[in-house]
């Protein structure tokens, strides 16, 4: 994150809620960078709303999946990149490191709310057309 080269980029931590408001300890040490960031948790389906917050005029949008500490496993449904591919592009996997890895997407529209998202049922159709 400190060497972002791109301005319009926005880093999204999934947290777990059951672990308490948390912010991983390698951000507070070592971040100093500008890019933006925001945590993000499913609790009571605040993600989409959070989701849509967060990328607001962003064009990409990188989420970190930390594979320890407390915040391992906290989107095991993996619903953040599920939602940006739906309505984005993903640049796959530009970093995988034993401790985290970063899944990047590309998100063109600036009014993106991912609180329009149709029901389950509707998301094979969607993602036949899309």
């Amino acid at each position: 994150m400190n060497q972002e080269p791109d301005e319009s980029a926005v880093y999204i931590f999934p947290y777990d809620l059951r672990n308490g408001l948390y912010e991983h300890p390698d951000l507070q040490l070592f971040y100093y960078g500008h890019a933006a960031y925001a945590s993000i948790t499913d609790h009571e389906g605040g993600l989409r709303a959070s989701l849509t917050t967060a990328v607001a005029g962003r064009d990409v949008v990188r989420v970190v999946d930390w594979k320890v500490g407390r915040s391992a496993e906290a989107d095991p449904k993996r619903l953040i990149p599920g939602l940006l591919a739906m309505r984005g592009q993903s640049l796959g996997v530009t970093a995988d490191t034993p401790g985290y890895r970063i899944e990047s997407f590309r998100v063109a529209a600036s009014d993106l709310d991912f609180r329009a998202i149709p029901r389950c049922g509707q998301w094979g159709r969607l993602s036949a057309t899309a």
